[in-house]
């Protein structure tokens, strides 16, 4: 769900910017889980890993990011 998620973002071109999720973390709640995901992101000879929070559905069809 995140991937897909970060891809939205950059109108699914993966030319432009690639996301490889490392590692989730997650608790679950009433209304879904609480996630905090380890991102790898690189771009054009660039990239960088970090940390990114968000709330999912429990059906995985929504992405709430927290910021």
């Amino acid at each position: 769900a995140m991937t897909e998620f970060l891809y939205q973002s950059v109108n699914n071109d993966s030319s432009r910017v690639r996301f490889d999720v490392k590692e989730v973390i997650f608790f679950e709640e009433a209304e879904g889980y609480e996630c905090e995901f380890k991102v790898n992101m690189a771009q054009s000879g660039k990239d960088t890993l970090g940390v990114m929070k968000a709330v999912v559905t429990k059906d995985f069809t929504k992405v709430s990011r927290k910021l």
